[in-house]
């Protein structure tokens, strides 16, 4: 015999038993004959107004303790208040998350005989009343109600980090039979509903927060993958590749696209056209989105397996931010993919202590997304629109005109953090003979542990023309942080030349994600002494200038 073949013949039956650990000869049926009315309907809509969307529950009612939701609707009046809600302020479209409701299945946990059909409804009355109506669901994400029998029986289907800790809140795309069982589901959606499209939420694989600045997904070191990949590329099979390698991160990326490949060969093998939404997930846009949870959305594009992007980027990281974000998903999309600009309700504001989104906030980033090119808009979620008195905000915008805001004069990427403060544009000061004089404007941060600020950049010009001073203005600025540390950076000019001085300035701002992070920036323009007035004729700051990438 040769012992030469053991090494293979070990590897081979180490493939067998992994097979069979997920359930070789266990099928889940995307084979369906579709609702009669799945993607039959179609929204009457005037194309030069925004189409408005909504991802959350097929309800709406206030909870005891004061707050609104939607998920888990159990009476016919909670889903008769949303679609009037959304009816009377113009909001067209409903992405419901149907793993938080009960409904006949044969590969989830079931109702009673006899239980109501809140889905059923809520899809009728929609309609009815000229909404559409997209079923989602959490594709990769274990939700226990729905896949706690499947999770059992095959635990090695939770993805696993390079460290081979399984992730147990997110499956692995690398396993075909977790894409099989996860599309099983998606496909009775449409043997049951008239639906008119399907979303796709935690359509990716897992993150650390650490690394949503510069980082590369850990996660995915999943043995379908590693597999491939070390026959591939010719390594033993010890080998673990890193995380930035660019060869694990297509082979890892490919895996999610291919659950979209296969969808839409289980919709077009079933006689139906229904379009596929996907959410974005993704921090400052679609590299950080293919580094950070390998979800390939140039691919997607040039394949042309998605219909529509939902990006979830959020309001409260800067509108500035949002509107870069959104661009880089702008600059790949096709011509007939639908992009809806992302008004996040609930992310990022600390909503304890009183900060909570703002009618304004909702039509700065309504103005911004529509400038951009998008002619959708979606809200996360209903019951925040509901909880704080959103909907007038709403049913303005569904009534602007979409030519008219893309003929206005404005730019959609600037946001400058010192307009309305002490240091603006206008500004004018006396100088003293006795001591120098300070301008002083506090920009105040929200400090979201994913999204901390990264630099600040200050641009100024001065207009020293009515002044004669003993030296040169300069700037300071002190940086205060969560854990209350703070600390003092400065800046001091050149000379002035001609009676105008341009200050450019870009600062770095410390965090570790957890603890230190960036609350409050105190700007100081220092002026020296002398006679005479100073004028600011430009002022601006900037939040993440080194962070603008594609």
């Amino acid at each position: 015999m040769d012992f030469r073949l053991f090494p293979c013949i070990a590897a081979l039956l180490v493939l067998l038993l992994s097979l069979n650990a997920m359930g070789a000869g266990e099928t889940y049926n995307t084979h369906v004959t579709p609702n009669p009315g799945a993607g039959k309907f179609r929204l009457q809509h005037d194309p030069d107004k925004p189409v408005l969307g909504f991802y959350g529950g097929i309800g709406l009612w206030k909870l005891s303790d004061g707050r609104w939701t939607g998920y888990g609707a159990t009476s016919k009046e909670q889903v008769d208040y949303l679609i009037k809600r959304c009816k009377e302020n113009g909001m067209n479209r409903i992405y419901a998350s149907l793993q938080e409701e009960q409904y006949p299945s044969k590969y989830s946990p079931s109702p009673a005989p006899g239980t109501e059909d809140y889905i059923a409804y809520c899809i009728q009355r929609a309609h009815a009343n000229g909404i559409e109506f997209y079923a989602d669901m959490s594709t990769f994400g274990y939700i226990h109600a729905k896949n706690e029998e499947f999770a059992k029986a095959h635990p090695e289907a939770f993805t696993r980090s390079n460290n081979g800790e399984p992730d147990t809140h997110m499956f692995s795309a690398a396993w075909p039979l977790v894409r099989q069982y996860k599309r099983a589901l998606l496909m009775e959606y449409v043997q049951n509903y008239p639906i008119d499209g399907l979303q796709l939420d935690f359509i990716r694989y897992p993150y650390y927060s650490l690394d949503l600045r510069v980082g590369y997904c850990r996660h995915g070191y999943d043995q379908p993958s590693l597999e491939k990949f070390r026959k591939e590329y010719g390594y033993d099979q010890n080998y673990i590749p890193a995380p930035n390698d660019p060869r694990w991160l297509k082979v890892r990326s490919d895996t999610v696209t291919q659950f979209i490949r296969e969808l839409k060969q289980d919709l077009k093998e079933a006689g139906v056209k229904l379009p596929i939404g996907v959410y974005n997930s993704g921090t400052y846009g679609r590299m950080d989105s293919y580094h950070d949870v390998l979800q390939d959305w140039q691919e997607w594009e040039a394949e042309g397996l998605v219909d529509q992007h939902s990006p979830m980027f959020l309001m409260t990281a800067g509108m500035g931010n949002l509107a870069y974000t959104v661009q880089s998903l702008m600059e790949v999309k096709r011509p007939t993919t639908e992009l809806l600009g992302p008004i996040f309700l609930a992310e990022g504001f600390n909503t304890d202590q009183g900060d909570v989104p703002t009618a304004d906030m909702v039509r700065d980033a309504a103005r911004r997304m529509i400038k951009l090119g998008c002619n959708s808009l979606w809200f996360c979620r209903a019951s925040e629109i509901e909880q704080y008195n959103l909907w007038p905000v709403v049913k303005e915008i569904s009534q602007w005109s979409i030519s008219e805001i893309r003929n206005e004069k404005f730019d959609p990427f600037y946001e400058n953090l010192l307009d309305g403060g002490a240091i603006r544009p206008g500004v004018e000061t006396q100088l003293s003979t006795d001591k120098g004089v300070e301008l002083t404007q506090a920009v105040v941060f929200r400090p979201i542990r994913h999204l901390s600020v990264d630099s600040l950049g200050i641009k100024m010009k001065l207009d020293l023309s009515g002044a004669k001073s003993q030296g040169m203005p300069g700037l300071r600025m002190k940086l205060k942080y969560k854990n209350g540390m703070e600390e003092m950076v400065a800046y001091r000019p050149i000379e002035p030349t001609q009676g105008q001085t341009e200050l450019s300035w870009t600062v770095q701002v410390k965090t570790d994600f957890n603890s230190i992070l960036l609350t409050e920036a105190d700007l100081m323009v220092e002026l020296p002494k002398g006679v005479g007035h100073v004028k600011i004729m430009e002022a601006e700051m900037i939040r993440d200038p080194l962070l603008r990438r594609p």
